[in-house]
């Protein structure tokens, strides 16, 4: 029999920087703050997931073991406060799935510094490659989302049960995809993550499907039902 774990990724909620950086990449723009729209886009996932992961007492089991719901994010303020309005939104449920958020520095975007200067053509001259001072190529974010989602994130996904969330950043979340898939660099650029979408991968541990796989990319279900996208 199959066994398989699942990771649900999230892209943090609008923030402050992305209003004022349309045309670059907020980077290591750590203080960054959710706007009014990114909380509720974040309060709007928390109902959503609650729905989805079914978080009541007493479903929450595998084979009679107890499952905790485990929220991992980003250190950067935005993805702290969108991980603080998944919990809002979920509510008294977790009391019920006995939910740790788990803050870690290596699933943050660090590929640019605090930028202002790095411009999207910039990055798009050098895909793979590209590093602004003080920051990462984005061939090492790959390697560090990697590393630390099969170390880190992984042993906590319980085989056939709930995902585990992972709250953080557009371009760590496009790179892990890419290394997991061994896609084209320039592939990065033609995947979507708008602000709390949804994208949820499993890992087979045997089979034919052995190793990562996708079950859905910039999933934005919960804004289109509260008529934000």
């Amino acid at each position: 029999m199959t066994t398989t774990r699942r990771i649900i990724f999230v892209r943090h909620g609008e923030s402050e920087a992305n209003l004022q950086l349309a045309s670059h990449i907020s980077g290591q723009s750590n203080a960054s703050p959710l706007t009014e729209l990114g909380r509720a886009q974040s309060a709007a996932l928390g109902k959503h997931l609650c729905s989805m992961l079914r978080l009541k007492q007493g479903d929450l089991s595998v084979d009679n073991l107890p499952v905790n719901a485990r929220i991992f994010t980003s250190t950067a303020v935005r993805a702290v406060e969108t991980a603080a309005g998944l919990q809002a939104g979920l509510g008294e449920h977790l009391l019920a799935a006995g939910l740790t958020v788990d803050p870690s520095a290596f699933i943050r975007c660090e590929a640019l510094p605090d930028l202002l200067e790095i411009s999207m053509g910039q990055i798009a001259r050098y895909p793979g490659n590209f590093s602004a001072p003080g920051g990462e190529s984005l061939r090492d974010v790959e390697h560090r989302m990697t590393r630390c989602v099969r170390e880190t994130v992984l042993p906590h996904a319980v085989p056939g049960g709930p995902p585990v969330v992972v709250v953080s950043h557009g371009i760590a979340i496009k790179c892990f995809l890419r290394e997991s898939l061994n896609s084209d660099v320039a592939s990065l650029r033609k995947v979507d993550c708008h602000n709390t979408s949804v994208t949820e991968v499993a890992w087979v541990e045997s089979g034919n499907l052995q190793g990562w796989n996708v079950l859905r990319v910039n999933d934005t279900a919960h804004l289109l039902l509260e008529g934000m996208y």
